[in-house]
């Protein structure tokens, strides 16, 4: 485990509960001044234990998207480690997780159309084609993140934000300006409105106006903190995919009020292809995921055709987020 002082404990416990919280309000509801929390803040990131992220709708800007479910032939560390770097550096994959379980990796892939996401995984299967033994393509028709994570007994009767994203941007809204800005924040969400003015050449009114209107539509959803070690901090990240028979609508608002009551989901995914639904989960150990089981089995049993529980095995890479070779506005 950690050594935490209990300030870096208590600002882990309050962003693990909030991560989009800025510095002036987590500083006035930990009683702490501002330059405090700064300087406790950069400490974290530092030591990764925390990292600053940006959160970016990429369906609001006119993109579907796309989870690949990978099974990976034997690969030793170093092969697996440069199978990593080629995903994370391919401009249209927003995210690689590792797991155990029946899965190795699931990867996050923004794209157009389906062709386009299934040549992105056919490009890769060129380069690295005896690293995979196997794939299964899920489209994603919606994400419910439900910003209730939790460090060291968070209180149950707190309130939380669910965020959800379900595809109605319209990409003739946003140009090349707007892109080469999130760009930008996806290289260093913590930039000012000067070192982004001078990296892009743009003036700071400019993008100060462009920010702003992204917000308001929804393509900027504020800025973020990801934990990093997990392990060291004693929380668990799973992944759960279900195969329904049938699913009704009383059936799925049932299982979205489920995920949303639930205190370790942090996180719904809605597909199509061989999974329904993808949940994210965090717990203190393996007992909360037996409990999960079970609550699964009591209340959609009849219907739950078939599960798969996947263990986090490594850290999520994340992409630096390129849709600037795109132009949406000329579609």
């Amino acid at each position: 485990m950690l050594r935490l002082s209990n300030e870096e404990r208590a600002i882990l416990s309050f962003l693990s509960f909030r991560a989009t919280e800025p510095v002036a309000r987590l500083s006035k509801a930990l009683n702490l001044r501002e330059h405090k929390v700064r300087s406790i803040l950069e400490k974290l990131i530092d030591r990764e234990i925390i990292a600053p992220k940006i959160r970016v709708d990429v369906l609001a800007l006119g993109f579907k998207r796309f989870s690949h479910c990978c099974v990976l032939s034997a690969t030793g560390a170093s092969e697996l480690k440069d199978l990593l770097a080629q995903l994370t550096a391919t401009p249209n994959i927003s995210w690689v997780e590792l797991y155990s379980g029946e899965y190795d990796l699931v990867i996050g892939v923004h794209a157009r159309n389906e062709l386009e996401a299934e040549l992105t995984l056919a490009g890769l299967k060129s380069k690295n084609g005896p690293f995979f033994h196997h794939t299964s393509c899920l489209r994603d028709r919606y994400w419910i993140t439900y910003e209730k994570k939790y460090l060291w007994s968070i209180p149950a009767e707190r309130s939380f934000d669910e965020v959800k994203y379900d595809g109605n941007g319209d990409p003739r809204h946003f140009d090349m300006v707007d892109c080469r800005i999130i760009d930008a924040l996806s290289e260093d969400p913590l930039a000012s409105l000067l070192s982004l003015s001078r990296h892009l050449g743009i003036a700071q009114q400019t993008i100060s106006y462009r920010m702003k209107r992204l917000e308001h539509r929804k393509v900027l959803l504020g800025g973020a903190y990801a934990f990093l070690k997990y392990g060291e901090l004693g929380i668990a990240p799973y992944c759960v995919f279900l195969k329904f028979d049938l699913i009704t609508p009383e059936l799925e608002n049932l299982f979205q009020e489920f995920c949303r009551t639930h205190k370790n989901v942090i996180g719904l995914g809605r597909h199509s292809g061989e999974w329904d639904f993808q949940l994210h989960f965090e717990g203190m150990d393996l007992s909360e995921l037996h409990h999960l089981k079970l609550e699964l089995l009591k209340h959609f049993g009849k219907n739950l055709r078939r599960t798969s529980f996947l263990t986090a095995a490594g850290a999520e890479k994340a992409a630096v987020f390129q849709v600037a070779r795109y132009r949406p506005s000329e579609e």
